[in-house]
């Protein structure tokens, strides 16, 4: 079953990099609702802590990150337009002609539109159109130089088996986690999870190196969305979770990759080999300390970064089916035999 409604709530709220806020406030609340903890770092990131009976239990660390992409406003125009930079990596060509949404300082969300008569190719040089005639409308209005710039894109049933939205990258991530501990709630684990989001992913992969500091895990799973390339045999939706073996900032155990495959295998769910030019939270996370064991736990979607992603509902409830699985059978002597892959 997939709760689109839970889905389309979690897509559609609000949260650039560096103004995550109203995402983590929101999972608070769904986390809340079951028997945890909840455990934040210094930049914001945030963790329910699901504690193990078992003495001596692994720390298990699962982690979506709670940001999307977006715009910052850079400059206030003397026809009443305003200038933007980007935040989190955006083509300019899916911004022309968009909704957006400027939070001024009083937190309001003003709506503007993105010119479509510039002809540069750079995003700086854009023009977003709030419809008044000069900088004085603007500043009139609490608009100023740093407030967020939210990309509009409701989601929606294309059809029975896929879904629309912007920000599934991560809200898949964000989606899950919730999920998830509604399903553990009330299961004993023979390991202590830690399972939630960190922020500003998009820009660095920022609160993945605090959060992972603050936990300190023994194993670590990363959940994040990537970008489905059928046309060079990489990354095909419907072929269910992604056994991301290599990408810009880590290279999986192979020992890993054996035992997701297995994982998955285990309760009939898809996979598929996957290599990536982009990065994860897994990139700074499997770097702490004297190194962290760390899986992603993925899957992909068309158009990526951009208000229309696409995502196909069977891989994600592969991915949920595996990952619960895993979660409920992992143990001390299974993560032990998994960090032994590279030795």
């Amino acid at each position: 079953m997939f709760n689109f409604e839970l889905f389309k709530e979690i897509c559609e709220t609000r949260a650039i990099s560096g103004d995550e806020k109203d995402m983590v406030a929101l999972l608070r609340k769904y986390y809340l609702e079951n028997d945890v903890e909840i455990i934040y770092d210094n930049l914001g990131s945030m963790v329910a802590h699901k504690k193990s009976k078992k003495e001596n239990a692994y720390k298990v660390l699962v982690v979506a990150h709670s940001d999307e992409i977006g715009l910052m406003v850079n400059g206030l125009n003397s026809n009443g337009t305003i200038k933007a930079n980007a935040v989190g990596g955006i083509n300019h060509q899916i911004l022309l002609g968009n909704r957006v949404h400027i939070k001024n300082d009083l937190g309001e969300c003003l709506l503007g539109i993105v010119s479509t008569t510039t002809s540069s190719e750079k995003i700086s040089d854009l023009e977003i159109d709030l419809g008044y005639d000069s900088k004085e409308d603007l500043i009139r209005n609490h608009i100023s130089i740093g407030n967020s710039i939210y990309l509009e894109g409701n989601a929606y049933m294309l059809n029975d088996k896929r879904v629309v939205a912007k920000a599934i990258d991560d809200r898949y991530g964000c989606f899950l986690t919730v999920e998830l501990l509604k399903e553990l709630n009330g299961e004993d684990l023979d390991i202590d999870l830690y399972i939630g989001v960190s922020v500003q992913e998009e820009v660095g992969c920022r609160g993945a190196m605090t959060i992972a500091n603050k936990i300190n895990p023994d194993f670590a799973i990363v959940l994040d969305c990537s970008p489905s390339d059928p046309k060079n045999g990489n990354g095909f939706l419907g072929k269910g979770v992604l056994l991301r073996v290599k990408d810009a900032n880590m290279l999986s155990f192979k020992s890993v990759i054996n035992y997701q495959k297995e994982m998955c295998k285990e309760v009939d769910v898809p996979c598929q080999p996957f290599i990536s030019y982009g990065g994860t939270d897994a990139g700074m996370i499997h770097k702490n300390a004297d190194g962290v064991v760390t899986m992603t736990h993925c899957i992909c979607a068309k158009n990526l970064h951009s208000t229309s992603t696409i995502i196909d509902i069977d891989d994600y409830l592969s991915a949920k089916k595996s990952l619960l699985h895993i979660l409920k059978t992992i143990n001390n002597d299974k993560i032990d035999e998994l960090r032994a892959g590279n030795r």
